[in-house]
């Protein structure tokens, strides 16, 4: 998903909008959908989100969205700090073993929340 995709961009989160201050909403709702057999996309998210105390009037999502949301969801999340995306990526394959192939070109994730034009995907 792209919060500034037509479909979803000019759609509420809270007061805002999900093109300007739904990152959260829209990399949780990537989540969502890629590790559970659960379809969510951005709106659904950022409403979810508004409606359970995740959101903050012009600063977007909560940071404890993200243990919310997988919680809700059945995931479990862990804090990890990691210099480098290797790092990352020995953590997950460690975490659900050695069936799932992580490679950067498939499971490299970015958002990038600042400025005007903030974006979300997979790549």
């Amino acid at each position: 998903y792209n919060q500034r995709d037509p479909q979803y961009g000019k759609l509420p989160f809270g007061t805002d909008i999900i093109e300007t201050h739904g990152c959260g909403p829209t990399a949780m709702a990537m989540v969502v959908s890629s590790l559970t057999d659960k379809p969510m996309n951005p709106a659904q998210m950022a409403q979810w989100a508004y409606e359970n105390g995740y959101w903050k009037e012009r600063k977007g999502a909560l940071h404890d969205l993200i243990p919310a949301v997988a919680q809700a969801w059945g995931l479990d999340v862990v804090d990890y700090l990691a210099k480098d995306a290797n790092q990352v990526l020995a953590g997950l394959e460690q975490k659900f073993g050695a069936e799932y192939a992580f490679t950067p070109e498939v499971s490299a994730f970015s958002c990038k929340c600042s400025g005007p034009a903030q974006s979300c995907t997979w790549h």
